[in-house]
């Protein structure tokens, strides 16, 4: 996870950087990097930060801007978007899985819409870069599953979470082009803990 996180931040370091998602494990090693670098960044999170990701930067807290935002609420990222004047969004904020509280339409509202309302609000203060942090997912499941997978291979996307990251990847690509911005998709792995 460090060496993906310092990959992309090696293009970020001297820019004014809002991440979404914030409180969650790819949301929380991000903020932790960029403020290691002593950097200030704005965090975001749906309601407050938790209090894992809160120990987890304590150590840098003096760098980090916790900010709410519900990336569904286009009214709100938009606002904190323009208050926080930041000059790069990586949008992390996503919901991975399904459960007895988390339906697909869920899903849907915050890994698609989600993503729109960042692209939008973005488009509309003229923030120049977006970063869309996606998923390995995006690929499917293959048995065996191969040592390289390429950029350009076929997108199967296998599940609720894989296909809504297609979709976002999609706008994004689109946004990019059409309103002449900067759009960087990364397809962040296997994750762990080390």
């Amino acid at each position: 996870m460090r060496s993906q996180v310092s990959t992309l931040l090696s293009w970020l370091e001297t820019m004014k950087l809002l991440v979404t998602g914030a409180s969650g494990f790819v949301g929380a090693n991000l903020v932790r990097e960029i403020a290691s670098r002593d950097l200030e960044t704005v965090a975001t999170t749906f309601g407050p930060p938790s209090s894992s990701a809160l120990d987890f930067l304590a150590d840098h807290d003096s760098l980090v801007q916790w900010v709410p935002a519900d990336v569904r609420d286009k009214k709100q990222v938009l606002d904190v978007f323009r208050e926080s004047e930041v000059d790069t969004i990586v949008h992390g904020a996503a919901i991975t899985s399904l459960s007895d509280d988390v339906s697909v339409a869920d899903m849907l509202a915050v890994n698609v819409m989600g993503t729109v309302n960042v692209l939008e609000s973005a488009r509309m203060l003229g923030i120049p870069r977006v970063v869309f942090l996606s998923s390995g997912a995006v690929y499917g499941h293959r048995a065996p599953y191969p040592e390289v997978v390429r950029e350009s291979d076929r997108l199967r996307g296998d599940g609720h979470y894989a296909v809504s990251k297609i979709v976002g990847e999609q706008f994004c690509r689109d946004q990019g082009k059409e309103n002449d911005f900067s759009v960087a998709i990364c397809r962040l792995g296997t994750l762990s803990v080390s």
